[in-house]
């Protein structure tokens, strides 16, 4: 396939690896610094935010089992680290190689993956429905049915006697929902007493 499309060498029977690299680089979803940076700041971030003793350098290597002075040479981005390395601090802060080596993009959602893995599946549902409703809401041009904090001002002092007299008034057959109108007859339905 790739020979009907040109990316072969005329000579060669397999693609050049200039040509391959070119390919490769043109996947806008590919990242976009080299990788021990990815995991430099990936390690600073997940320290932060976890509890002590994992929240420093020593505290992370004991827990990860390994010498403090590799933890210090993946922080600064000396070395590329080993995958064996990068199990073992994973393993430590509570998240996957991949959490370690994947870098953060406006599409990136953090949160914690072992919690929601031992959600029920219903639960699972909600969270997925509730990120497909927050997109959907806030797509451009998308019209808003729900009321925003930022719409609610102060009430003036006549509306505030006029809301506390509703809130007062007795719920009875005349009184009426938001979506009827006077016009409007509610069948009644007749219970025998006993």
């Amino acid at each position: 396939m790739l020979s009907n499309l040109g990316y072969f060498d005329k000579q060669q029977t397999r693609p050049s690896r200039r040509t391959c690299l070119t390919m490769l680089g043109n996947i806008p979803s590919m990242k976009t610094k080299p990788t021990k940076l990815i995991v430099a700041e990936n390690i600073l971030r997940l320290m932060e935010a976890a509890p002590p003793p994992r929240n420093t350098q020593l505290g992370l290597s004991k827990k990860a089992g390994v010498a403090q002075s590799s933890i210090g040479r993946l922080i600064r981005a000396e070395v590329e680290a080993r995958l064996d390395l990068l199990e073992d601090v994973a393993r430590a802060l509570g998240v996957t190689v991949g959490d370690l080596t994947t870098e953060r993009d406006a599409s990136y959602i953090d949160y914690n993956r072992k919690q929601y893995a031992a959600l029920s599946t219903p639960d699972k549902e909600k969270v997925e429905s509730f990120i497909a409703f927050v997109i959907e809401s806030s797509a451009k041009g998308a019209k808003r049915d729900t009321l925003e904090f930022t719409q609610i001002g102060r009430l003036t002092e006549d509306e505030m006697k006029g809301e506390s007299a509703v809130g007062n008034e007795r719920l009875n057959q005349q009184t009426l929902t938001a979506n009827e109108t006077k016009d409007q007859t509610v069948p009644r339905r007749h219970q025998k007493r006993h």
